[in-house]
């Protein structure tokens, strides 16, 4: 069986309105950073780390009590807010994603582009941006802030709208820093630089994952582990790119022959099986990490691992109990396997259902009563899933006979996925049965 998780949801808004503004000039304040598409490889919500940020580009504390940040969806008013010389107001999306940001409460700016409007108190038109997202031929922002990770930074304070008159696509850069600098100069604008961090993850059962959070491909990997005796490698976001992963006692090198990468963003590299572990702490050394071009990138290592305590006592293993497809049938000895091989999208920790659309739901009795039921469920642990769905059983044709609930043969199967992070329940519409 093949399962794709396929689950988008977008809302396109059109709002026409006529807004008298009167034109002033910046008042010593800009808009100075704007983050309105974060990468979602990077493994990011996209939504809650968008941010817009103001600049006191002046020697002297600015009283922008009153003043209004404006585009399609976000109506945002300052209450009592000075902003002090050389000083930056970040307004995000999330107040919990960046320190010190201020939340805007609603509202999401547009990945395409759009307008948006710092006003006075008096509503006066202090600064004014219209971004697009690069990706046209008439486009002039820098397509590197679209979903690539970088934000779009003015370039200088002087070449605002509310300084020169113009909204320009060329005083705007990519930042160079992944995420941009809210609340912090500008960067440089040059590429993003390279960054990569390998570390330890989750202990289980003689298992133990290796964690990685790169900012651009990752075409090759090669690091030493020191405290521990590695058995072999397997899964993660290499096996699952296609890579080559071999390992030595202390030595695991990965590529792809086929010349694969590995996207930027974060997670899990790969997975080792440890033979044994020293009671000292097990660490990395001598990590090499390599681009797209061979060359090798920026890497740092996470802090080193205790380990002792875990091999012998199996680690702190992840719950995998179900929560919310728990209402199964008793046995009733007529079982179907269900395997589900290539999941696709699935987090570890979502749950899936098997459900019977007209599937009986009498038990201990003769009613005859059917409708949809759930016959089988488990829990993604990020391997082949093998769920056991529970069949009916009809003995009413005998004295005193009865029924046991479960699904009926040659019904269709429906398979409902419970997303564990965001709580939330659906029919999945793309899959197959093999």
């Amino acid at each position: 069986m093949n399962f794709i998780k396929y689950f988008t949801f977008r809302f396109n808004f059109l709002l026409f309105s006529v807004t008298f503004l009167t034109i002033g000039f910046s008042n010593g304040v800009v808009i100075n950073e704007v983050h309105y598409n974060p990468s979602l490889n990077l493994g990011f919500e996209d939504s809650d780390y968008e941010f817009i940020e103001l600049y006191n580009y002046t020697d002297t504390d600015i009283d922008i009590t009153g003043w209004s940040l404006l585009s399609t969806e976000i109506h945002y008013q300052f209450g009592h807010y000075i902003l002090e010389a050389g000083e930056y107001a970040v307004l995000c999306r999330n107040a919990d994603t960046y320190e010190g940001c201020i939340d805007y409460n609603d509202g999401a700016l547009y990945n395409d582009g759009e307008q948006l409007y710092l006003l006075d108190a008096h509503h006066n038109m202090i600064d004014y941006i219209l971004y697009d997202d690069g990706q046209d031929a008439n486009d002039e922002f820098p397509p590197q802030a679209d979903a690539e990770g970088s934000s779009i930074e003015l370039i200088d304070p002087s070449l605002a709208f509310g300084n020169d008159g113009t909204a320009e696509g060329s005083d705007w850069q990519a930042s160079s820093q992944i995420n941009g600098t809210p609340g912090y100069q500008n960067s440089n604008g040059g590429d993003l630089e390279p960054d990569n961090n390998i570390a330890f993850g989750a202990f289980c059962d003689s298992k133990v994952e290796i964690l990685y959070n790169s900012n651009i491909d990752i075409a090759g990997f090669q690091f030493d582990l020191t405290g521990l005796t590695i058995e072999n490698t397997f899964g993660g976001i290499a096996e699952e790119s296609g890579f080559s992963v071999s390992n030595s006692e202390g030595i695991v090198i990965g590529f792809s022959l086929e010349g694969n990468t590995i996207p930027a963003g974060q997670g899990v590299l790969t997975n080792l099986e440890v033979l044994s572990v020293n009671p000292t702490p097990s660490c990395f050394e001598e990590i090499i990490i390599s681009d797209t071009d061979g060359n090798p990138i920026q890497s740092e290592a996470g802090e080193c691992a205790d380990l002792w305590d875990d091999f012998w006592n199996n680690g702190d293993c992840p719950d995998y109990t179900l929560n919310n497809f728990t209402n199964l049938p008793d046995p009733t000895g007529l079982n179907h396997l269900v395997v589900i091989e290539d999941i696709l999208g699935l987090e570890v920790g979502d749950e899936i259902g098997l459900f019977d659309a007209s599937g009986l739901l009498s038990s201990q009795d003769c009613t005859g009563e059917y409708g949809e039921i759930l016959v089988g469920a488990g829990v993604y642990d990020g391997s082949q899933m093998n769920i056991v769905g529970v069949g009916s059983l009809n003995f009413c044709d005998f004295p005193d006979g009865y029924q046991l609930s479960g699904w009926v043969e040659d019904n269709p199967i429906m398979i409902k996925v419970w997303d564990a992070s965001q709580n939330y329940e659906y029919v999945a519409t793309q899959y197959s049965f093999e």
